[in-house]
């Protein structure tokens, strides 16, 4: 199963509408040949992930997760690592579409938490 996880907030790459990341989102899923599924749209509120904490406990174990970008996570600050963790130990795979990244997190959990910190990490250096 793919679960796609949307932000209704302006993000630090900049404001993308629903549309436009749904946009971006099936492109990008098509050219590695995988199905658009609806997404997990997050509320607007500053600092909520109340969308993303319901995908991750109503979504199949060893499914495919789909974020629009790796900066829907800057807000996350101090429960960074817990969501990231949970993240990789409930998903197979784990694909920023506006960034065109997929981790493969079935292999070796540790080292997908690692990729997603260094790319994190990146992109909140670069803001």
């Amino acid at each position: 199963m793919i679960y796609t996880y949307t932000s209704m907030r302006p993000l630090s790459v900049g404001s993308y509408s629903s549309r436009s990341q749904n946009i971006i989102i099936r492109q990008y899923l098509e050219s590695i040949n995988l199905v658009f599924s609806i997404p997990y749209p997050e509320f607007v509120f500053p600092g909520c992930y109340l969308q993303l904490y319901n995908l991750l406990r109503k979504a199949d174990q060893n499914s495919t997760l789909v974020f629009f970008s790796v900066s829907q996570l800057s807000e996350l600050a101090d429960s960074y690592s817990s969501v990231c963790n949970k993240i990789v130990y409930k998903f197979d795979r784990v694909i920023f579409a506006r960034e065109e990244i997929v981790i493969n997190t079935s292999l070796d959990k540790q080292e997908a938490v690692f990729s997603i910190d260094q790319i994190f990490s990146k992109t909140i250096s670069s803001q």
